[in-house]
C-alpha cells in the first residue's frame, strides 16, 4: 500500500456533490412518535423530523486492488498483504503471556486442559488462522466433517 495515499486526496466541493430527491426517503408523521421517549428531549436540542435531502459526494478514486498482486496467487499471498511473519509471532508472544495470566490468577485442577498447554509459535498462529478462515468458508453442521 502506497503510504503517501492520504496526500493523494484533492478533497471536494458543492460542485461534487450529487442531490438525491426527497421521494427516495420515507416520510414520518408526528404520532409515531409518541411513544418516544426522547422527543420531548430531541425538541429541546432542535433537533427536527424534517427530511432534508442528503448530498451524496461521487466516487472519484481508482477502483481495484492498489497492490502488487497476481491474480492467481495463492489465498496465502493475499493473507500475507495484512499479516506479516512477524505479526504471527507477536499473536504467539501474547497468548502465550495471556496465559500465563490466566493460570496464575485460577487454582489448578489435576487433569485440566491448562495442564497440556505448551507455548505457541508464529507458525502455529498461521496454521490455525488459515484453518479458520478455510473452515469458515463452508457451512458444515460438525467441526468433524472437516477432516
Amino acid at each position: 500500500m502506497n503510504s503517501d495515499s492520504e496526500g493523494e486526496f484533492e478533497w471536494f466541493g458543492p460542485e461534487d456533490l450529487v442531490p438525491i430527491a426527497a421521494g427516495d426517503f420515507p416520510t414520518f408523521n408526528q404520532h409515531q412518535f409518541d411513544r418516544d421517549h426522547e422527543f420531548q428531549r430531541d425538541v429541546a436540542l432542535n433537533w427536527s423530523c424534517e427530511i432534508a435531502e442528503p448530498l451524496v459526494c461521487p466516487f472519484t478514486g481508482n477502483v481495484g486492488l492498489n497492490i502488487d498482486i497476481d491474480r492467481d496467487a495463492p489465498p496465502e499471498d493475499y493473507l500475507s498483504i495484512f499479516l506479516k511473519d512477524d505479526e504471527y509471532d507477536n499473536i504467539a508472544l501474547e497468548s502465550n503471556r495471556y496465559f500465563e495470566q490466566v493460570r496464575a490468577s485460577k487454582p489448578q485442577k489435576p487433569f485440566a486442559r491448562m495442564n497440556s498447554w505448551y507455548p505457541a509459535v508464529g507458525g502455529e498462529i498461521r496454521q490455525m488462522l488459515g484453518m479458520t478462515i478455510l473452515m469458515g468458508g463452508w457451512w458444515i453442521n460438525h467441526c468433524l466433517v472437516h477432516w
